[in-house]
């Protein structure tokens, strides 16, 4: 029975599993602890929304999904992992949607969702539990990174891979304010 499921992975399902399928599958699942959707071709964000009765939610994957409309994630009070990193430009996640992530995340990737300073600055006021953080491929620059670095005092990981208007004064404050990180991920690749 799928009463007792806790792990359900259905990543890169590019049949004809779409919204209503995620949804029949998981409407029984109330021990559900992590679930993957990752580069599921039919599936979208939008699905997650009508989940909220998954309150043992603490791993949600779904990075490469379309997102045409986002769903407000706050009432996943248990979720600890969001990855919602996407590659396509049309695609992009909105500085507004952070305000509707749960505030218990302490692993959030953010992977090329064209977020900037606007909804890095609310990300890291909202968060504070963060323990890693990837904004690779982002429009952060220093303004973002400096409130980073003021309000996740426990991040070990920040990834700012091609993120390249951040600067000499953001990556300061890292040095200053970040006192618990153990890895910093840089690197610029070539456009």
């Amino acid at each position: 029975s799928s009463r007792n499921l806790e792990v359900l992975d259905l990543s890169k399902c590019k049949g004809s599993l779409t919204d209503g399928g995620v949804r029949s599958i998981c409407g029984g699942c109330g021990k559900l602890r992590t679930l993957v959707l990752s580069w599921c071709g039919q599936v979208t964000l939008g699905c997650i929304g009508d989940m909220s009765r998954l309150s043992k939610l603490e791993s949600l994957i779904a990075a490469g999904l379309p997102c045409s409309s986002f769903p407000a994630l706050e009432c996943f009070s248990s979720l600890t992992q969001l990855d919602m990193s996407v590659t396509r430009p049309f695609w992009q996640i909105s500085d507004a949607v952070v305000s509707s992530l749960p505030t218990s995340l302490q692993t959030l990737r953010l992977v090329g969702c064209g977020i900037s300073d606007v909804g890095v600055v609310s990300l890291a006021a909202r968060m504070p539990a963060l323990t890693s953080l990837d904004l690779t491929g982002t429009r952060v620059s220093d303004r973002g990174v400096s409130a980073i670095s003021m309000g996740c005092p426990h991040l070990l990981v920040l990834r700012l891979n091609s993120c390249s208007s951040v600067g000499d004064s953001g990556f300061a404050c890292v040095a200053s304010r970040l006192t618990s990180l153990r890895e910093l991920d840089i690197k610029v690749f070539p456009a």
